[in-house]
């Protein structure tokens, strides 16, 4: 979450270190606060599919990490109760 194509830190550094990763890691996917938002960001960087919301991409099986990337004074409710 938090990840805007090409201006946010997410996408500068979370998104790049992930990509770099040499262990079998691969990004599913991103869940932003809006549908256009969330397909621009998986089109643009490549990363999986868009999620309505972090609790339908956290239900994959094959989820084991989840990076908030929002501001943080959001991460708290983003943790607790999903968005």
């Amino acid at each position: 979450m938090g990840v805007q194509p090409g201006r946010s830190w997410a996408a500068i550094a979370h998104v790049t270190a992930l990509k770099a990763l040499h262990d079998g890691s691969r990004i599913v996917g991103a869940a932003n606060a809006s549908a256009a938002s969330e397909q621009k960001t998986v089109g643009e960087l490549g990363i999986g599919q868009a999620f309505d919301n972090v609790n339908a991409m956290i239900a994959l099986p094959e989820v084991e990490v989840v990076s908030v990337t929002v501001k943080v004074p959001h991460h708290r409710k983003i943790v607790v109760k999903g968005a």
